[in-house]
């Protein structure tokens, strides 16, 4: 019982040291969302996170969404339906994810990719395929409604439930191929404002159009990077590919 005990206590002291030393040092988003996620995980919706688009007239639209994974190492994972209307937006973005445990604001930037049954690219289309089949029975069902999102409600509709599959399943308990208008989204990070309110820490990160051959102050590329950060950067350091600058919050 001691030794299990000790080897408890050992394994916490090694988690707060990585703490203490992500808090105190500058590393990539990427990083640093993955402890957030560890710590938010038994939260009920924290996986909820709102993005914002903006149609084609200026218009800003907000909606929360559910994150579903990173499909590689940075590009984050949603679903959507072909019909509703973010799909006609531009494909620049932002997310806001808020972590109420640890008192942190994730703000991504970026451009959405939209993965459909006519994708080209195989290991595209076995991520839908997969996404497909990890959702529940019911958020399934929801794909086969017949009517357009946002459209009005006809109280003597066609549509019923008894025409949906249950399940997205057929008759013995397969699952179906995805309907066309099923949409896996990429959203595919170009920068990210992190802020913590504990200490009121604030770092900025953005994606380096090409791998970096020099050091952040000396390289042109990095001016410019610094240039469209959000305030002054007391530290720079490029890890990843990403320039991460510890900023004022």
């Amino acid at each position: 019982m001691f030794s299990s005990s000790l080897r408890t206590l050992s394994v916490a002291v090694l988690v707060l040291k990585s703490t203490i030393s992500i808090m105190a040092t500058l590393v990539p988003w990427r990083q640093r969302i993955e402890r957030s996620i560890a710590i938010s995980r038994s939260i009920r919706g924290g996986n909820y996170v709102q993005l914002g688009t903006v149609d084609n007239t200026g218009k800003p639209h907000v909606r929360t969404i559910v994150f579903r994974g990173f499909a590689n190492e940075y590009d984050m994972k949603f679903i959507t339906d072909a019909r509703s209307e973010k799909c006609n937006h531009s494909s620049a973005c932002e997310v806001c994810w808020w972590f109420s445990k640890s008192s942190e604001q994730f703000r991504i930037s970026g451009n959405l990719k939209y993965i459909g049954s006519n994708e080209t690219d195989p290991f595209l289309l076995s991520l839908r395929k997969q996404q497909w089949g990890n959702l529940s029975d019911k958020a399934r069902e929801q794909f086969f409604w017949a009517e357009t999102p946002k459209s009005p409600v006809i109280e003597s509709s066609s549509s019923s439930s008894s025409s949906i599959p249950p399940g997205g399943r057929d008759e013995n308990g397969k699952l179906l191929q995805p309907p066309d208008i099923f949409l896996l989204v990429l959203l595919q990070p170009s920068s990210c404002d992190y802020l913590r309110l504990t200490d009121n820490f604030r770092q900025y990160d953005s994606l380096l159009p090409s791998p970096a051959s020099t050091t952040a102050t000396s390289s042109n590329e990095n001016d410019n990077d610094l240039k469209e950060s959000p305030s002054t950067c007391n530290t720079v350091e490029v890890v990843d590919n990403w320039l991460c600058s510890r900023v004022n919050p």
